[in-house]
Parts: structure tokens; C-alpha cells; sequence
């Protein structure tokens, strides 16, 4: 077992304690930039990490939780011109906790209220007669769903879905 798999037992004043998955510079920069934004709860479904492991982690990082699990730091709101193009670019090809995702210092919340401001739509916009084309025509060379809801920016079960209704 290498040492960077190896998780080594820590003493507390609660007993031992196994450790979990170990803390990379990639981790602890998304950690401090979302804290800005979400929950514990939210940061450790993201982080795929238990809300406990980001509590102790902030507390050991001496960023303090506010009421309800709110991290008290200073909230920048403004958007950057590449989270609004990210956010245009996705707007009804892709829900909202997808585009969140993409955008990860951003809640589902946020990308609804910000898309409802900008005056984008987050539903679904019909398929044009090209779209339509280029699904069957790649779908006849073989191509995957999965690739040709990449091309077409949307998701590969949409591209799934909307063939088997032009082929029943």
C-alpha cells in the first residue's frame, strides 16, 4: 500500500478515529472558494466528503459556519463574464444542478435567480429541423449518444429520447 492510500488512525479526546480520503491542494482551493457560497452540506456533496470531515476542515482552516450551516466570510455576488457565458451556453440545454456543476461556485439557486434576471430560460428549447438532421445523420455513421449530445449540447438520454421518437 502506497503511502498516499494509507489513512493512519488519529487520537481524540473521543478515541481513535480512522481518517478518510486525504485532503489534495485541489480539494482545499475549491473548499476555500466555495465556502464563499454554499453549506457544509452542500460543499460535501460536491467534494464527495461527509459534512462533518468539511466542518472540521474549515474549523481547522479558521473559516467560521454562520447560523444554519452558512460559512461567514465576505459574499462576492458578481458574476464573472465566463460564469454568465458558461451559464448562457447551458441555459435549456442542460437542468439547473447540471449547469451548477459547471459553474461550482454556484448553487442551483443562484443559476435560477441569475438566468431569471438575465431574462434567459432554463427549460428546454424545441430542436430545430438542424439538430433533428445532424442526430440522425451522426446516429446512421455510428456515432454514441453520448458524443452526439456533446456536438449538440445536450445531454446524451435527450439525444436517446428524441431519436427513438423520429424512429418508433
Amino acid at each position: 500500500m502506497s503511502a498516499e492510500t494509507w489513512y493512519a488512525p488519529s487520537v481524540t479526546s473521543k478515541g481513535v478515529h480512522m481518517n478518510g480520503k486525504l485532503w489534495c491542494e485541489t480539494d482545499l482551493k475549491l473548499l476555500k472558494s466555495m465556502s464563499q457560497y454554499f453549506t457544509a452540506n452542500q460543499i460535501a456533496e460536491r467534494l464527495e466528503r461527509t459534512p462533518s470531515s468539511i466542518k472540521n476542515k474549515l474549523r481547522e482552516l479558521k473559516i467560521h459556519l454562520l447560523d444554519r450551516g452558512r460559512i461567514r466570510v465576505t459574499k462576492s455576488s458578481d458574476w464573472s463574464e465566463a460564469e454568465i457565458k458558461t451559464l448562457m451556453r447551458f441555459a435549456g440545454k442542460l437542468p439547473a444542478h447540471r449547469i451548477a456543476k459547471k459553474i461550482p461556485t454556484r448553487s442551483v439557486k443562484a443559476i435560477r435567480i441569475k438566468s431569471s434576471r438575465l431574462g434567459i430560460s432554463l427549460f428546454a428549447h424545441p430542436w430545430s429541423t438542424e439538430d433533428m438532421t445532424l442526430l440522425l445523420e451522426l446516429h446512421a455513421q455510428g456515432v454514441s449518444f453520448k458524443e452526439i449530445g456533446e456536438k449538440l449540447n445536450r445531454s446524451s438520454d435527450v439525444c436517446r429520447a428524441k431519436f427513438s421518437y423520429l424512429n418508433p
